[in-house]
C-alpha cells in the first residue's frame, strides 16, 4: 500500500535561476549538454555535504547522462568522506525528477534545474528559517535529479538548430531508420519501457515503424539511456517520480497520471474503465488538487488525467507505467505549456513560463 506525505516546494524564479549562472555556451536561452554536466559537477564540488554528482550510465555516443543527488546532512554530526554518518546508511525516502527525454523540450529540463537550484541554495545555505519548506523536504528525503536523460538527441538537435529545433524527439541511434533525415534517427525514449509492450496502441502514430517520430525501438530497454535509468530506479527504489515535459502551440499545461497503455479514466470515476485503486486514485486527486491550490493565479491551473482524457491517444511501453507499477513510486508527468507554436519560447519569457507553475514539488514518504 502507499501513503503519501505532500510537501511543497517553493521555487521563485530570477530569469530562470538554472540558467543564467556563468554556464555558456547556451542554445537560445538553455544551457547545452556540456554546460548542464559543468553545472552538475560544480555544484556538487561546491557543496560536498549535501549535494553528489553521478553519470547514471553512457550513451552510444558515449556522454553522460548526468544526474545531482541532493541529500542535507546536519553538521554536527560526524560524518565519513561521503557526507554520511560514520557507519550508517542513507535510508531516507528519495524523489526522481527527469527532464529532456525528448530533446526539443528543454523548457522542462529549464523547469527542472531551477527547482534543484533552488533546493541546493536551501540545503547548503548557512542558516535557514526553521519553517522553511524546501529545507524541510531536503532534511526528510533524498533528491535525484536528471536534467538531460537524452543527451545524444539534444547534442544532434543542437547541430540541427534551428531548422529542425521542434522535430527531433528521439536519440539518434543509428541503422534503425534508412531515411537521411536526421530527425528520424534513433528510438523515442519515453516509449521503450517494458510495461504492456504489446498492447494495442490507440493513435495515428506509429510506434514500430523505426521512422516515425514515436518510433519505441526494437525491444524493450534495447537503448542505454532507458536502461541507466531503469537501474538508478531499481536501485533507489523511489516513492515518487516526476517527468518534465513541455508542449508547443498551447499556454495549457496538464498533469499526466497512470496508466497510459489503455482508454482508461481518472476524474470521470467510470469503474468500467478505472485502472488506478481507489485508494491510488484518492492520493493522486489529493496531490494534483494541491498543485493546483499552490498556482499563483486560477488561469494557470493544470489539466489532469490519463493519456486517453488528456491527449485521446495510449501509449504502451510508457516510462510513466513501468515506473508506477515496478517502483510503486506515485509518478506524474508534467508538461509545461508555451504560448508560442514552438517547443522553444523565446529567451525573454522563459522565466515567465517557468513561473506560471513555480509553487510546488512533490516529495513521499512511506
Amino acid at each position: 500500500m502507499r501513503v503519501a506525505l505532500l510537501i511543497p516546494l517553493l521555487w521563485g524564479v530570477s530569469q530562470c535561476q538554472g540558467l543564467d549562472k556563468g554556464s555558456p555556451p547556451q542554445l537560445d536561452g538553455f544551457p547545452i549538454w556540456s554546460s548542464v554536466v559543468t553545472k552538475l559537477q560544480v555544484a556538487a564540488a561546491s557543496n560536498p555535504l549535501v549535494a553528489t554528482y553521478k553519470s547514471i550510465g553512457t550513451t552510444r555516443g558515449g556522454r553522460a547522462i548526468p544526474s545531482l543527488e541532493l541529500h542535507f546532512h546536519d553538521a554536527s554530526v560526524s560524518k565519513d568522506r561521503n557526507g554520511k554518518k560514520s557507519g550508517g546508511v542513507d535510508l531516507r525516502p528519495v524523489s526522481v525528477m527527469f527532464s529532456m527525454v525528448q530533446p526539443r523540450e528543454a523548457l522542462g529540463m529549464a523547469a527542472l534545474l531551477n527547482i534543484m537550484d533552488r533546493a541546493l541554495e536551501a540545503a547548503s545555505a548557512a542558516s535557514q528559517p526553521e519553517n522553511d519548506p524546501v529545507l524541510a523536504a531536503i532534511k526528510h528525503s533524498r533528491v535525484v535529479f536528471i536534467p538531460i536523460l537524452n543527451p545524444d538527441g539534444y547534442e544532434i538537435l543542437r547541430k540541427n538548430y534551428p531548422e529542425s529545433k521542434d522535430a527531433i524527439v528521439k536519440n539518434g541511434a543509428s541503422g534503425l531508420c534508412r531515411n537521411e533525415s536526421t530527425t528520424t534517427h534513433g528510438v523515442n525514449l519515453g516509449h521503450n519501457w517494458d510495461f504492456e509492450w504489446n498492447y494495442k496502441i490507440i493513435t495515428s502514430e506509429d510506434y514500430t515503424n523505426p521512422c516515425d517520430l514515436s518510433y519505441r525501438g526494437p525491444d524493450p530497454f534495447s537503448e542505454p539511456e532507458t536502461r541507466a535509468l531503469r537501474d538508478l530506479l531499481i536501485q533507489e527504489n523511489p516513492k515518487s517520480v516526476i517527468i518534465f515535459h513541455s508542449r508547443h502551440i498551447s499556454h495549457e499545461s496538464r498533469i499526466l497520471v497512470p496508466f497510459m497503455f489503455h482508454q482508461s479514466s481518472f476524474m470521470q470515476n467510470n469503474t468500467k474503465l478505472q485502472m488506478l485503486s481507489d485508494s491510488d486514485i484518492a492520493v493522486y486527486k489529493n496531490i494534483t488538487s494541491e498543485m493546483q491550490a499552490a498556482l499563483p493565479l486560477k488561469e494557470h491551473e493544470y489539466t489532469v488525467g490519463t493519456s486517453w482524457e488528456t491527449i485521446q491517444h495510449t501509449i504502451s511501453g510508457s516510462d510513466l507505467d513501468w515506473i508506477f507499477e515496478n517502483t510503486r513510486a506515485y509518478s506524474i508527468i508534467l508538461q509545461l505549456g508555451t504560448d508560442e507554436g514552438s517547443y522553444w519560447p523565446s529567451p525573454e519569457l522563459i522565466s515567465g513560463l517557468i513561473e506560471k507553475v513555480r509553487s510546488w514539488s512533490v516529495v513521499f514518504s512511506s
